[in-house]
């Protein structure tokens, strides 16, 4: 993969090379994937909105800047999110539960720092399943898919504090549920 900071990408996808949209797939379509793959748990349903969020992506590149504050990732789960939102109201899966609390974030790792084999991390996913879905997206790009704070806002459209509530709530409620488990799925 060749070695292209981020602005010069954006300039490139601008001007339409070819080159540069295959740079941006090697860059972030599995990490796209995973998005989606890990917010509903069905491939096919991953890969086909994976693909609808570049095709959008083509479709929209004029409007992002190259001086874009939270970058091109952003912009790109931006659009992913709105996909997954559009896909979640027309099966009427859409939760509203829009709470603000002033919990200050924790330091500590992830949890997906801590798990150390692919079992595990299913196991947590699964559990992550449970939650409603903005507390299942924010978790999934914050610590799956490396997103700072404010670009989790940004894609969310939230903001920033409630970001940080959701993170540090949620973080809270399944190291709780773990915790109660031994060795990852073994009631104690």
């Amino acid at each position: 993969m060749d070695t292209i900071s981020e602005r010069e990408l954006v300039k490139k996808l601008a001007a339409r090379e070819e080159h540069a949209y295959e740079i941006l797939l090697d860059k972030y379509e599995a990490a796209v994937y995973r998005f989606f793959y890990y917010s509903q748990g069905d491939h096919q349903t991953a890969q086909d909105q994976c693909g609808e969020t570049f095709a959008r992506f083509v479709a929209s590149v004029a409007n992002l800047r190259s001086n874009n504050a939270h970058g091109l990732k952003a912009f790109i789960f931006g659009i992913a999110r709105n996909i997954l939102l559009e896909t979640f109201r027309s099966k009427r899966l859409i939760r509203k539960d829009m709470s603000l609390l002033e919990d200050v974030p924790s330091n500590r790792p992830s949890v997906f720092q801590e798990v150390s084999s692919p079992d595990e991390l299913e196991f947590v996913l699964s559990i992550i399943g449970q939650f409603g879905e903005s507390e299942r997206q924010i978790l999934l790009l914050r610590f799956m898919e490396d997103l700072k704070l404010e670009e989790i806002a940004d894609v969310m459209k939230m903001p920033l504090n409630s970001v940080k509530s959701h993170v540090h709530r949620s973080r809270k409620r399944l190291c709780q549920i773990l915790s109660k488990s031994n060795s990852f799925g073994q009631e104690v």
